[in-house]
């Protein structure tokens, strides 16, 4: 503990952190105060926040983790972003060990609650986004004391269909017969490209190329 400079009549000590609750008493030359308790307040706090999401297996993209806001200043800054089919992992740390945590989805009456194995300061738990929502997570200590609610705000990502352009040749195309025409086609997609088909018309019926 560190003792930072006061005035004579006052006294401060300040401890990094207490674990469970104490008595103590304050002694001068003059004599010696009353005893006191030092209570602990138990109820679970936010410690660490981190989100994981894994994209859909046809995106082919890898998962990514974020380490979200706990504090109330910060909470409305907590915004995942997910394609629809994604698989979010919520992985939160708090002050005191855990029984369980509560997770609701929107206006869901029923949280999911999942419950920590083994009294520890830590949870997680998994998700799948299917919709636009606002997750809400709440902490419950080993002795039922629970923590406030953090949102988190859910956004599900519209997968857009593909778009495809012919660049050339023009709509209209003359070509001498054996001359080479070149053909360019651009297309695009916000995941990526799985495949290209392109149907060539001649006057003698239609070729899949």
């Amino acid at each position: 503990a560190s003792v930072p400079p006061v005035p004579p009549t006052r006294f401060s000590l300040r401890f990094e952190r207490i674990d469970e609750p104490f008595k103590f008493y304050i002694a001068t030359p003059d004599g010696r105060s009353q005893t006191y308790t030092l209570p602990l307040d138990t109820t679970p706090l936010f410690e660490s926040l981190h989100v994981t999401v894994t994209p859909p297996d046809y995106t082919g993209w890898d998962a990514t983790t974020l380490r979200l806001h706990v504090d109330e200043a910060g909470s409305d800054e907590n915004h995942v972003k997910a394609l629809p089919g994604s698989a979010v992992m919520l992985a939160v740390s708090s002050n005191v060990p855990l029984a369980e945590a509560h997770l609701e989805l929107g206006s869901s009456s029923r949280p999911q609650v999942f419950t920590v194995r083994d009294p520890a300061p830590s949870a997680e738990t998994l998700f799948i986004i299917d919709h636009t929502t606002t997750a809400q997570l709440q902490l419950v200590g080993v002795d039922g004391k629970a923590s406030a609610y953090l949102p988190v705000g859910i956004e599900a990502l519209e997968d857009a269909p593909p778009t495809v352009s012919i660049h050339s040749p023009e709509p209209i195309a003359f070509a001498v017969e054996g001359y080479p025409v070149p053909v360019r086609v651009v297309a695009k997609d916000d995941v990526c490209v799985a495949s290209l088909k392109l149907h060539l018309s001649v006057e003698d019926g239609s070729v899949d190329a």
